[in-house]
Formats: C-alpha cells, structure tokens, sequence
C-alpha cells in the first residue's frame, strides 16, 4: 500500500490526525573505478562538493532565524522571515549578504 493511501485511511479513521511527515530512505553503493587502488590511497578526507544555490539561500536563512532568536524575535522554522528582520540582520551583518532569490 503506497503511503499516501495509507495516510488517507489513516485521516478517515482519525479525523484529528492530518500531518504527516514521509521518510525516504536511498541507498548507495560506491565502487573505486580502479578496483586495484587499495584504502590506503584513498585521500583520508574529500573535498566537500560545492553547495548548491538552493543549500546557500537555506543556510543564509538558518543563520537569520538563529540571529533572531538570540534577538528576541520568534521565528517559525517553517515561514518566511519577515522582512524587519531581514533588514535588521543584513544591516548588522552587511559581510553576510543576502544571497539570490531561487527560482522555481
């Protein structure tokens, strides 16, 4: 059963109970393209990729709503912060600059 048909049988049977959070769970396998290299030549650490535009806007936003709550201001992880606050962050911050607007 897919679980978007299970959270509807589940809503119909618990009218009260109407968020749900899913789960994915991917899995990966990695192969040396080389299956001669042995572990010892592996580099001990890898460069981090680089991040994306949607991962830089998301993490500008943690630093935001951390700044704010040490503040005073409430911010809801899951809304937008408003815009006295972005102001108000980008005026004492000005080396941490907004990043670009993602588009959909």
């Amino acid at each position: 059963m897919g679980s978007e048909v299970w959270a509807l049988i589940h809503t119909g049977r618990n009218p009260s109970h109407r968020d749900y959070r899913a789960t994915v769970t991917t899995m990966w396998r990695a192969f040396p393209s080389d299956p001669a290299v042995s572990a010892d030549k592996v580099p001990a650490e890898l460069p981090e990729p680089p991040l994306t535009p949607r991962q830089t806007a998301d993490a500008w936003v943690r630093r935001v709503r951390k700044w704010a709550h040490a503040q005073g201001f409430y911010v809801s992880d899951g809304g937008v912060l408003p815009h006295l606050i972005t102001h108000a962050y980008v005026t004492e911050h000005p080396d941490d600059p907004r990043p670009p607007l993602r588009r959909p």
